[in-house]
């Protein structure tokens, strides 16, 4: 018996030694990204008014690469609003090499414009989208974790005091190439380092945490952003969940959900074409003419196919839940339809839930239109279709007839774009969806200033298919 428990003893011991030495043995950039890993919020301000947040996720996916992901919503005044996405992905084993970097930008009235980085056996290429114009040339250097991580891994081994100076390697999308940044230390305080990088007008200062995780940003003296939960940091988000503004229509739609093509008119002074560009101005005041299958997306599908903050594509859970979704279904429009079909029956549908992540609501199951069409573009991505989520207007028939804001989706299939339902299960989406443009702005537009605006319907056209 003491035999066996020395021998048990001491093969603990070896185990317990051999994992301190592979913990002694890891890179120093494997170890802080570890430290780092997790998702963080932080509300976006303008001197003390909300105007947006930031959100960041390091992790790494099922390969085992890093991944550091971050998306950025503001308006300034109300007005315009601009989304910045991010994504850098590294090798799962040292160096740790940059295999795959993008920066997108969306704003209102131009176009959408965004840089990827690649990497195979051919070299490195970078492409340059804006709008529908696209270039590439050769990039020919590299970059790692070690790199992106070294002012952490510098501050980790060296505990430098206030005044110390730190030159690092920075990642430029806009010319795709490594530029030098200079950062000092300010002061070594209770809660980590606080430091600056210089900057053309006043220094951006960084509060870190004692995890080197950022706590607060200070950006040219006009901006801040302060770590905050999820709840906090998204008060001054458009209002994409907002289910109760609703404008009128003069009547009832029976059988919405076959309508073909639907007219409608305004007699609104204001611009409807800021808010609808398909809108046309007449005698009588404005009128919408809409059909079934209302596609908005005019982009190229290979940029709905990646992993964002908001459709975590990569994660197990969602390669479970999207090859369960399409099950035995072998043509691509039966595994779409099983696809729309599984996501309308997976959710219990709660008009005053409150918004959630992917995959809280494939914990949960429960959302709004809104959570219906985020796990479908999720799941649609997943299986390798093209997806976005849309955010417009659409046909609420309760007592007093209107039309709502609503979410679906556009997926494309064999290189043609649909629209389609998964709360309501339309495979195809009827004529009373109303989608706005493919940013917050004509949202805002509308929630600012929709009040008196009122529809009339000038002519109903139902589906004749059997």
């Amino acid at each position: 018996m003491l035999l066996r428990l020395s021998a048990g003893v001491l093969a603990l011991a070896l185990i317990l030694a051999f994992a301190e030495w592979l913990n002694k043995a890891r890179p120093a950039e494997a170890k802080r990204a570890e430290a780092l890993a997790g998702t963080y919020w932080y509300q976006l301000r303008m001197g003390s008014v909300p105007i947006g947040y930031l959100s960041t996720q390091v992790g790494r996916d099922l390969h085992g690469a890093w991944r550091f992901q971050s998306f950025m919503l503001f308006s300034l005044d109300g007005g315009t609003a601009v989304s910045i996405s991010e994504s850098l992905a590294f090798g799962p084993l040292p160096p740790y090499p940059l295999v795959r970097a993008e920066h997108w930008s969306d704003r209102a009235g131009s176009p959408t414009e965004g840089v990827v980085l690649g990497w195979s056996a051919d070299g490195g290429r970078a492409k340059f989208t804006r709008g529908d114009a696209v270039r590439e040339r050769s990039i020919d250097w590299a970059f790692s974790l070690g790199d992106y991580l070294a002012l952490e891994s510098w501050l980790a081994a060296e505990g430098p005091e206030s005044g110390a100076r730190f030159r690092v390697r920075s990642l430029d999308f806009n010319e795709a190439k490594l530029v030098n940044k200079q950062f000092k230390v300010l002061e070594r305080n209770e809660i980590g380092y606080r430091f600056a990088s210089p900057a053309p007008l006043r220094a951006t200062e960084i509060q870190l945490d004692s995890r080197y995780v950022p706590v607060a940003f200070s950006m040219s003296g006009l901006f801040a952003l302060t770590r905050a939960t999820q709840a906090e940091a998204v008060k001054a988000r458009p209002p994409l969940h907002l289910t109760d503004h609703r404008i009128s229509l003069d009547r009832h739609l029976p059988n919405h959900g076959e309508i073909e093509r639907l007219v409608l008119t305004a007699e609104d002074t204001r611009g409807l074409d800021a808010i609808w560009p398909q809108a046309r101005r007449g005698l009588g005041g404005w009128r919408l003419e809409l059909k079934a299958n209302p596609v908005a997306a005019d982009a190229d599908p290979a940029a709905f196919l990646g992993e964002t903050l908001e459709f975590p594509v990569h994660h197990e859970q969602v390669a479970r839940l999207a090859n369960r979704g399409v099950g035995e279904a072998e043509t691509g429009e039966d595994r779409l339809a099983a696809l729309v079909a599984f996501v309308h029956a997976y959710i219990d549908y709660r008009p005053d839930a409150p918004p959630t992540s992917v995959l809280e609501t494939i914990a949960r199951r429960t959302g709004d239109c809104t959570e219906y069409a985020d796990l479908l573009t999720t799941l649609a991505r997943a299986l390798g279709w093209p997806a976005r989520t849309v955010i417009g207007l659409a046909y609420s028939g309760r007592e007093e007839p209107a039309l709502a804001f609503h979410a679906w989706n556009e997926v494309a299939l064999n290189g043609s774009w649909r629209a389609v339902d998964p709360t309501w299960n339309q495979l195809r989406a009827d004529a009373s969806h109303i989608p706005l443009r493919g940013d917050a702005t004509a949202l805002l537009h509308l929630m600012q200033g929709g009040d008196g605006l009122r529809f009339r319907v000038a002519e109903v056209r139902h589906s004749t298919r059997d």
